[in-house]
């Protein structure tokens, strides 16, 4: 191995009577180099790469990590803004209920007699058959209170 050291050192000039002074040498090839040198030098620097693989290898595990939990967040924070749209919608639908009005359709003054029709219309009763039959039925049961949890229910962080 000195040899190869000696062969590197001839074609640098240093042999040869070079005018570069010994302590401007590089740090790899230091002058009389031991096999156990090398070796130690060959060892540090496999266990430095070692352990920069080790932590580009985590970096990248922490990083997909990361990105599965931010999309799970994003899934659950769409969830729960379509749950919130729905319960305000549903709220103020309940509202105009309560109010005596349809949400989904415009009001008009004395138009009564024509929101029944309109109703009847609505629900199939296209014949003056089917009005007579639903006239003599018993009357509609009120509407039950809308079972999905109120806004003030939702426990958000």
């Amino acid at each position: 191995m000195d040899g190869f050291l000696h062969s590197q050192a001839d074609m640098s000039g240093e042999a040869g009577g070079s005018n570069m002074a010994p302590a401007e040498q590089s740090p790899r090839e230091p002058r009389g180099a031991t096999l156990e040198g090398i070796g130690e030098e060959i060892r540090s620097m496999a266990a430095a790469m070692a352990t920069k693989a080790d932590l580009l290898v985590h970096t990248t595990f922490i990083q997909d990590a990361l990105r599965a939990e931010i999309a799970g967040i994003r899934s659950e924070v769409t969830a729960h803004t379509g749950r919130i749209q729905s319960l305000e919608h549903s709220q103020e639908t309940q509202a105009t209920r309560l109010q005596g009005g349809d949400h989904s359709r415009k009001e008009h003054p004395g138009g009564e007699e024509e929101d029944r029709h309109r109703d009847q219309r609505n629900e199939g009763a296209t014949t003056r058959r089917h009005q007579n039959k639903r006239s003599c039925r018993r009357p509609r049961r009120a509407r039950l209170p809308d079972p999905r949890p109120h806004l003030g229910d939702l426990h958000l962080p």
